[in-house]
Parts: structure tokens; sequence; C-alpha cells
């Protein structure tokens, strides 16, 4: 009995909710995306990043964002995830970069999210439009900067 539907209709007030919902990995997934990625989130304190290129990894259920601090000062939040074939751009969970390198081809992000170099070889060329960067799939999660830190998605 794995659907949550039934499983909140077989509970009787005042007992123990069944094993299922501690232990159930679907319905985790439901609770995270239905009660923390619909308000906002307390990350950490804004001083954790006070340096540009200073940043760490905020991982919640299967997302893992990265916090990183502007050369403009300003804070920003992006995926960890690079836009070219997928692979995490941040391995440790905090640090200081002044670009953040993609470990799988080496694409290089600033730390305002713009793309700063595309490593390839001469002889991809021809199937370089295959791997062409596609902006409008590179965007910053909204961030609202207070006396912590915010992240909403």
């Amino acid at each position: 009995m794995s659907n949550i539907n039934q499983l909140i209709e077989s509970h009787s007030e005042g007992e123990s909710l069944p094993q299922e919902f501690y232990t159930n990995s679907n319905i985790f997934s439901d609770e995270i995306s239905s009660v923390y990625f619909n308000q906002w989130l307390a990350v950490d304190h804004i001083s954790r990043i006070p340096n540009p290129g200073d940043y760490f990894l905020f991982d919640i259920e299967k997302e893992s964002i990265i916090i990183i601090r502007g050369r403009d000062e300003v804070v920003r939040a992006f995926y960890n995830v690079c836009t070219h074939r997928g692979s995490r751009v941040c391995l440790e969970p905090e640090g200081t970069k002044k670009l953040l390198v993609c470990p799988y081809h080496a694409w290089s992000f600033d730390a305002e999210g713009n793309l700063m170099r595309i490593n390839f070889d001469r002889s991809w060329e021809s199937t370089m439009s295959d791997f062409m960067f596609d902006a409008s799939r590179c965007r910053n999660i909204a961030v609202d900067i207070r006396y912590v830190m915010w992240v909403i998605d």
C-alpha cells in the first residue's frame, strides 16, 4: 500500500502514522516538493560568503544549488549543473573560485553566471552546433537577500 491517499484514508486519528510515511522515498519526494519547494527557504547567513568568488552548495533532495558572491558583490544562486551536458559544476561543498569550471568538458562560467569559455578540439568544429550553448536554458533561480539569505525556485 504505497499510494499516499490510501495511507491517509487508512490512518486513524490519535494513532501513529503508518511506517511508509517515514520510509517510502516517493512520499518523501512528494513532501519535499509540496512543502519545501513552494515557499522561501532559509539557506545560510550572508556572512558565510563575504568575498567575491566565495561559494557554498545548498543541497535539498536531488537538487544542488551554488550560492556565490559575484565580483559586483551581488549574491546569486545557480543550479549546480552545467548547461552543456548536465555534469555537476562544483564538487567541493564550499570554497572560492574565480570561475566555475565544469569538470566534464571545462565549460567555464563567471560568478555572475555568464558563460566565459568553451574548450573544444578543432576536430569537433563540424559538429560544434550539437554542443553550442543555449542561453535560454541557463537561468538564475530567484534570490532575495535580507539579514539572512533566502532561496526560492
